[in-house]
């Protein structure tokens, strides 16, 4: 009797076990969500009953999908709300200087490094603000529009510090300075500088003042310095050491540094259709008259020459 017994148990644990893999189905909504099978004499379910059940089974099917595709819209939006701060973030700084000029051409590759920052690539559109260090590539050039419609250009493997860019007063109280390293430049002025107006462009060994429209400045290799005036003229100086003065807070102010008392002093006035070269210690040539045709084997040149057309 107590085997009998067992065995009977035994058979109802079997009907009423789930088969295998039902709590799956269960669990996924599909078929076998019922907890005991039904007895093998029962009427199968009404057509109608069965397609009631299928039909909830689809809508759940379809909330889950639901759910998943909207938790990944939502991990979306954060991914691009991430982005877009991080390029708020990273553009703080460039607001936060003075901005000077903007690429109006480039053709290459050039860079531009703010103070204390890291090289990011320009595009044309790009601005670029007072303290930035500009650098272009081999066979690269890179063309400055400035808010006066004065042109700054650099012509291939080219070094230049933007040290000062003030233009808010318009053209009557620009100063602009400009520090070459290497390099050639091609600058074109929109008017004369007068008065405490300021446009010049330092070397190592000199420094051109414009009082005129159009000039080319070339640091050499070897330190030397060539300087070519096409229209109005350049005062061209020798480039002293200074050093900026003032307390923390107040406006800086930059003075002559200390010099020997055999270092010569001189300027040159260099007009149109003349240049200058000055050596690599210092020493300045005489102004001397160029031939119009000196630049038609010069690519540099003559793509200037052709950008400065276009602006007219």
């Amino acid at each position: 009797m107590r085997g009998a017994a067992a065995l009977d148990g035994s058979r109802r644990s079997e009907i009423s076990r789930p088969r295998r893999g039902a709590l799956h189905r269960r669990r996924a909504g599909g078929e076998g969500r019922r907890l005991s099978q039904a007895p093998p004499d029962a009427a199968p379910r009404p057509p109608c009953l069965r397609a009631a059940r299928q039909g909830r089974q689809r809508r759940r099917a379809r909330g889950r999908r639901g759910a998943r595709r909207s938790s990944r819209a939502r991990s979306g939006r954060w991914e691009v709300k991430r982005l877009l701060f991080a390029i708020a973030f990273f553009s703080l700084p460039l607001l936060a200087q003075t901005r000077a000029a903007q690429v109006s051409a480039l053709e290459g590759r050039a860079a531009r490094t703010p103070p204390k920052g890291i090289p990011a690539p320009l595009a044309v559109g790009n601005a670029v603000a007072q303290g930035d260090t500009l650098t272009t590539e081999d066979d690269s050039r890179l063309e400055l529009k400035f808010s006066d419609n004065s042109f700054l250009r650099l012509g291939p493997h080219a070094k230049l510090q933007l040290a000062e860019a003030h233009f808010a007063g318009g053209a009557a109280k620009r100063k602009m300075s400009a520090r070459l390293f290497f390099g050639n430049i091609w600058a074109k002025v929109t008017s004369v500088i007068q008065g405490q107006q300021k446009f010049q462009i330092e070397t190592e060994n000199a420094v051109a003042g414009v009082r005129g429209t159009t000039f080319r400045v070339d640091a050499r290799t070897d330190k030397s310095v060539l300087v070519r005036v096409y229209a109005g003229a350049v005062a061209v100086a020798r480039n002293l050491p200074s050093y900026a003065t003032g307390k923390p807070g107040e406006p800086r102010r930059e003075v002559p540094g200390p010099e020997e008392v055999t270092r010569e002093k001189w300027e040159k006035l260099v007009g149109r259709q003349m240049q200058i070269v000055i050596a690599a210690d210092g020493t300045p040539g005489d102004p001397e008259q160029f031939a119009e045709d000196v630049d038609k084997n010069d690519a540099w040149a003559q793509w200037n020459q052709k950008r400065d057309a276009e602006a007219k």
